[in-house]
Formats: C-alpha cells, sequence, structure tokens
C-alpha cells in the first residue's frame, strides 16, 4: 500500500474509533445520568467526512478498528455492494431492459431462428448453472427480459421463457421442501417470477410447438 492509501485508510480508520468512542461515552453518561448531573456528552456527525473517506477506498480493501473481529464480516457481505463484493463491475447503464430495447440490441418481438435457438440454449445454460449451487441472480435471471416478461411479443420466446420460469419454481420448491441446502448457500424466497396460470401456460406451450413445426416445414 502507498504512503497516500496508507494515510487514507488510517484517516477512516480514526473517524471509525472516533465515532465509536462518542457512542460509549455518550452510553456510559446515560447510565450514570441517574446519580449524577452532568451535561449531555457533545457528539459530532461524522457521516459526510465517512463516506467521503469510503470512496478512497479501492475495491476489495477493508479499513476496520482494532476491536472488529473478521469473523463478524460475513454478516456485511452483500451482492452488488461495491465495498463488500470484490467481483462486481460498475454498473453500466447502456445494459438496462428500457436501453437495449432502444438500442436494438435485444429483440424481443420476432426473432429468427438462429438467434432464438442461441437465446434457449444460453438460458438453459444459465438454468443449469443456477442448479449447480450459483446464485440465481447471477445465472438465470442475468437474462435482463425475465424480469420484463409483459414486455416480450415474441410468442414463442415469450412460452419457452414463461416455461423457464415455471420449471425454476418447481425445483425451488423441491429444493425447499428436501431441505438439501444451507440458508447462506440458497435463499428460495429472495425471488418471486411473473408466472402465468398452468392451462394457459400449457396452452401456449403447444401453440408454440405447432407454430415452430409448421416453420420448419
Amino acid at each position: 500500500m502507498s504512503g497516500k492509501d496508507e494515510a487514507q485508510s488510517n484517516e477512516l480508520q480514526r473517524l471509525i474509533s472516533d465515532g465509536m468512542n462518542l457512542v460509549c461515552a455518550e452510553n456510559s453518561d446515560e447510565n450514570l445520568q441517574s446519580s449524577h448531573s452532568q451535561p449531555p456528552a457533545l457528539t459530532v456527525d461524522i457521516t459526510d467526512d465517512f463516506f467521503m473517506e469510503c470512496k478512497k477506498l479501492n475495491n476489495g480493501e477493508l479499513v476496520m478498528a482494532d476491536d472488529f473481529q473478521l469473523s463478524e464480516a460475513m454478516s456485511a457481505i452483500e451482492l452488488m455492494d461495491p465495498k463488500m463484493d470484490i467481483g462486481m463491475k460498475p454498473f453500466d447503464p447502456s445494459t438496462a431492459f428500457e436501453s437495449l430495447i432502444a438500442s436494438g440490441r435485444l429483440n424481443i418481438t420476432n426473432m429468427d431462428e438462429r438467434e432464438m435457438i442461441a437465446t434457449m440454449d444460453a438460458m438453459l445454460a444459465s438454468l443449469i448453472s443456477w442448479l449447480e449451487g450459483n446464485s440465481i441472480a447471477q445465472t438465470l435471471l442475468t437474462c435482463v427480459f425475465l424480469n420484463h416478461m409483459d414486455s416480450v411479443t415474441d410468442s414463442v420466446l415469450s412460452a419457452f421463457s414463461y416455461g423457464v420460469l415455471e420449471l425454476t419454481t418447481v425445483f425451488r420448491h423441491i429444493i425447499q421442501m428436501a431441505s438439501v441446502y444451507e440458508e447462506e448457500d440458497f435463499n428460495g424466497y429472495a425471488t418471486q417470477f411473473h408466472l402465468l396460470p398452468i392451462p394457459k401456460l400449457t396452452s401456449s406451450l403447444k401453440a408454440t410447438e405447432i407454430d415452430l413445426q409448421r416453420r420448419i416445414k
């Protein structure tokens, strides 16, 4: 670590320690208030300074108070937190659903057979990756239109996607009922899917099958 980085880390650590000391002093004053009449402890708002120093840290860099144990850090790890999720990449607004549609990079209205097969293959690969134990947010749900199914107008793509979501729900139910996972490894209640009623889904899949057979002929 360079001298500049070390100075920034020391400054952030000082802010953390000062804030903790002020809280401890305030708590001590409250405990003694019943027997001694003392003025309230002087507190200083370090919120702005704290977050300003945090922005100077590099991704993956951690500054902690002397009494902070690394074993406690697991409760602070969150997906997509730029300071805790080292593998996170900054969000690119051009990859948002609306931007992809506006730029023509995402086709959800009329896919040709080659593009449809590639999309289906990628979606099934993501589904298998989730079943192998990876986070659903980093696998299946990286397919952006699965979160905007109401906007998908291609009949084949829509039917297949709803089928995959229904299959995902079935798998999730089996995993939960079998109790073959640890809670920190699989959170089945974190994501809710927009599903079709089963009769409507089956009729949609049947109509899609007939349509594809007609195209092949």
